[in-house]
This record gives structure tokens, sequence and C-alpha cells, in this order.
């Protein structure tokens, strides 16, 4: 991974630190996302699309 491409994903991951940057994370999310987020917490399984993940993990419930 390049150096710039490095600081770009580092940049946009470290919207998800504050509630108010959040929409700038996923405005870059696609909506047919195939993502496995691992760990047992409530954000945690696979993911292949934004608007569940978004609604599934917005209140507290997994897939």
């Amino acid at each position: 991974m390049t150096t710039v491409l490095r600081e770009d994903r580092t940049r946009l991951f470290e919207n998800l630190a504050h509630p108010e940057t959040i929409p700038a994370f996923f405005r870059r999310v696609a909506d047919d996302v195939d993502w496995t987020v691992q760990g047992t917490h409530p954000l945690a399984g696979r993911w292949t699309d934004r608007t569940t993940f978004v609604a599934q993990t917005s209140d507290g419930s997994a897939p």
C-alpha cells in the first residue's frame, strides 16, 4: 500500500472516532460493501451492504 493510500485510509477511519464525523466515513463506503468485522461486539459480523450495516448497528443489534 502506498503511503498516500495508507494516509487516506487512516484519515477515513479516524472519522469513526467522533459522532459528528461518522457520516463522512459512510459517504465513502460502497452501497454493496462486503465487510467482515471480527469480534463479539455489536458491530461484529458479515455485512453485505452499507444500509443494513448502518441500520443494524446504529441501534446495537447484530445480524
